[in-house]
């Protein structure tokens, strides 16, 4: 069984990196742009005539038109850029993924190949749920921001069941990371890594440092 997983420009730490620098500068302008940031952080507000939460806002945008201000969105473009390959249809919010982002034509199978998939939620209790979903799609680079609640122990225990699904493809990265109560910038919060070396291994999440 042969991984045929997509290649980044940009080896996994750098990756990541690079990511939660668009994210940081996304919190910095939805922190601005929305009026009573840090107390609808706290009490977990939804903006209004939206679906998104503050708390989601620094990767999903400010909701609606404002998409623009997501931190997901610009880490996608500046990644695209960067590679020379900026095309509309790479990045997106869609319906089965908060946030997917494609290669550049590189198709697999009859269908787009993505480089980076993410999850957004506010509730702890859809960790294991949403691990699960993202186990099920093929992508090197996939994340999950959410509520924390004994998520180390929560994950550890779901991936050490005898038939659990957590099993993957060589060279697949894996970062939960906990929304926090209190706004900060996301490259602050705590998070949770697993990579996987050889196809077939089980996940095995650490601390992130």
């Amino acid at each position: 069984m042969a991984s045929s997983l997509p290649c980044a420009i940009w080896p996994p730490t750098e990756f990541h990196r690079r990511l939660m620098s668009a994210l940081d500068e996304a919190y910095d302008a939805v922190r601005k742009e929305i009026e009573g940031f840090d107390a609808g952080w706290r009490s977990c507000m939804t903006i209004p005539k939206t679906k998104t939460t503050i708390r989601q806002s620094p990767m999903l945008g400010a909701g609606g038109a404002r998409r623009d201000l997501s931190g997901f969105r610009k880490f996608a473009k500046l990644y695209a850029k960067e590679e020379g390959k900026d095309r509309a249809d790479r990045y997106g919010f869609e319906r089965y993924q908060d946030f997917a982002f494609y290669t550049a034509g590189d198709w697999y199978e009859g269908m787009k190949r993505p480089l980076m998939v993410a999850e957004v939620e506010s509730n702890s209790g859809e960790l294991l749920g949403e691990l699960s979903g993202l186990i099920s799609i093929r992508c090197p680079h996939k994340y999950l921001f959410i509520a924390g609640y004994d998520t180390l122990n929560r994950l550890t225990q779901f991936c050490c069941q005898p038939g659990s699904p957590a099993v993957d493809w060589a060279g697949t990265t894996y970062h939960v990371i906990e929304i926090p109560n209190d706004p900060s910038p996301p490259s602050q919060w705590t998070a949770f890594r697993a990579s996987i070396m050889n196809d077939g291994d089980e996940l095995a999440f650490v601390r992130a440092v």
